[in-house]
C-alpha cells in the first residue's frame, strides 16, 4: 500500500498525509455523497477537521471552514434558506442578514462549481484562505495488494513474480476498518497483479464502499468472461499496460510467451461491456519508432473511428516522442 505524497490539485497544493491512527479517522467521520445532489459534475466532498474538503471533476480543490460545512449540508438537506441564514446569523461576524445571505449564496456556489476561477475574500469568506490545510487522511491511495504476478516484466519496479507474497487479509481489512466513514476520493487496486489474489473479489467489493472512485490497475492477462463481469460491476477504471503493437515484441517485454493474445483479449471483453479502460505504454528504444502502429492498435481495441492513425497517435502520445511514460484513455 502506497500514499501519495504531494499532488498538485488545480491550482492548489493538497498534502496527502499517511495513515496513522484509527482516532484520526472519528475526528469528524461525516460523509456527505455530493454526487446525489450534483450527479452530474460529481462532486467530491468529506469533512475533515478544519470543516470540509470540496475537489471538483476538473481536480480543483476547496478547503472550507467548519461553519461552511455545516452550512453546506444544511443546503444539501434542503432545510428552507431562511433556517440557514439564521444559523449563520447566529455565529461571530455575520450578525448582519445581508452578509449571511452572502455567506449562504457563496455556500451554494461551491455546489454548483461556480467559484472554481473567482478569487474570494478571506473575511466572511467560505472558502479558507492561505496555505491548504493538512489533511486527516488521503484523498488518494494506491493499493498494492499482492507481490505475486504471473508475468516477468523488464520494468518491474517492485520485484513481483510468480512466488510472490499475499498480505494477510487480515491486515487489509484492518486497514478498511481503521478509515471507518471517512471516504478516499480514489482508490487504485494493483500489485504485482491483483487477480491473483485468491480474494479479489471479496476486496474489491469491500474497497468499494471505501473509495468514491475505484480503479483498478491490470497486465490484462486474466480478464476471462466472468471475471470482465465483476469488474464491469465494481470498477469506474481499468489501467491495463500495453507496451508494443505485435505480439513478438510484447511478450519479450514481458517475459511470458501469449501475454499479447491474452491482454488483448482481456481489453476486448471489458470494452465489450462498456468499461473505461486506460492504456498505458511504456515508451522504450525498442517501440518509439513503431508508436504509430501501437496507435493503430489502440484505436481499434477503443472501438472508436479516426482516419488519420499518425496524427492520432500524436494526439494519444503528445508532439515529442521522447516521453518515458505516457497514457490513453479509451473512453
Amino acid at each position: 500500500m502506497r500514499f501519495a505524497q504531494s499532488a498538485p490539485v488545480g491550482a492548489l497544493e493538497v498534502y496527502r498525509l499517511p495513515y496513522t491512527s484509527a482516532e484520526t479517522a472519528k475526528t469528524n467521520p461525516k460523509l456527505l455523497c455530493l454526487s446525489r445532489v450534483n450527479p452530474v459534475s460529481k462532486i467530491f466532498y468529506r469533512r475533515e477537521p478544519f470543516g470540509a474538503v470540496i475537489v471538483y471533476p476538473t481536480q480543483v480543490a476547496r478547503a472550507v471552514g467548519t461553519l461552511a460545512a455545516e452550512t453546506i449540508e444544511k443546503i444539501v438537506s434542503r432545510e428552507p434558506q431562511s433556517n440557514i441564514v439564521d444559523f449563520v446569523c447566529s455565529h461571530e461576524g455575520y450578525e448582519e442578514r445581508d452578509v449571511a445571505s452572502r455567506f449562504v449564496c457563496e455556500c451554494q456556489d461551491l455546489l454548483d462549481d461556480k467559484n472554481a476561477s473567482l478569487k474570494l475574500a478571506p473575511k466572511n469568506s467560505a472558502v479558507m484562505a492561505g496555505p491548504f490545510p493538512a489533511l486527516a487522511l488521503p484523498l488518494d491511495m494506491f493499493w498494492e495488494i499482492t507481490r505475486r504476478c504471473n508475468e516477468f516484466c523488464k520494468h518491474c519496479y517492485n520485484n513481483s513474480g510468480p512466488r510472490g507474497f499475499h498480505p494477510k487479509v487480515e491486515n487489509i481489512e484492518r486497514v478498511i476498518d481503521d478509515f471507518g466513514q471517512v471516504r478516499l476520493r480514489d482508490l487504485t487496486v494493483s500489485g504485482g497483479e491483483p487477480l491473483m489474489h485468491p480474494q479479489f473479489s471479496g476486496l474489491s467489493s469491500k474497497f468499494r464502499k471505501l473509495s468514491f472512485h475505484l480503479s483498478l490497475s491490470t497486465n490484462g492477462t486474466l480478464i476471462s468472461e466472468e471475471m470482465a463481469d465483476f469488474i464491469a460491476e465494481t470498477y469506474d477504471l481499468v489501467n491495463i499496460s500495453l507496451d508494443a503493437p505485435v505480439s513478438a515484441d510484447y511478450d519479450k517485454f514481458r517475459g511470458r510467451k501469449g501475454s499479447f493474445e491474452r491482454c488483448t483479449a482481456g481489453i476486448r471483453r471489458l470494452r465489450q461491456r462498456g468499461v473505461k479502460v486506460m492504456i498505458q505504454s511504456v515508451i522504450t528504444e525498442a517501440s518509439a519508432d513503431r508508436l504509430d502502429e501501437l496507435a493503430r492498435l489502440l484505436i481499434s481495441l477503443s472501438a472508436r473511428s479516426w482516419s488519420e492513425p499518425h496524427r492520432v497517435c500524436r494526439r494519444l502520445f503528445g508532439l515529442s516522442y521522447a516521453a518515458t511514460d505516457v497514457s490513453s484513455s479509451m473512453a
